[in-house]
């Protein structure tokens, strides 16, 4: 519907290659620690993936205001979400470091 490029370039658009999701190989058994350090991973990559939608959108549509205020405070929740998780990692499990695949930029 937003012609082209979009209409050109559909599998390039909605198959992306690149685009890596963190392991989310927790379930009812796992210990509490497992799904907070996966919760962890999970959001860490969300953040960053909304840190590249909302770059994105600031050069693409810098006048859709209501949609980048969205983004801000969607990031500025998931941060918040973050830093309660590394909190509660920190004080609970010791854990002071977690490693974090983000994928590639989406810039360019």
């Amino acid at each position: 519907c937003q012609g082209e490029p979009f209409s050109s370039e559909t599998n390039k658009l909605c198959n992306p290659s690149g685009v890596f999701f963190p392991a989310f190989r927790v379930n009812r058994t796992s210990e509490r620690k497992e799904v907070m350090v996966a919760m962890y991973k999970l959001f860490a990559f969300l953040n960053a993936s909304l840190g590249n939608i909302t770059r994105d959108q600031e050069e693409l549509n810098p006048t859709a205001k209501e949609l980048l205020d969205r983004l801000h405070n969607t990031t500025k929740t998931t941060r918040g979400l973050i830093s309660n998780l590394t909190c509660l990692l920190c004080k609970n499990y010791n854990i002071f470091q977690v490693d974090v695949s983000y994928g590639e930029s989406s810039q360019g």
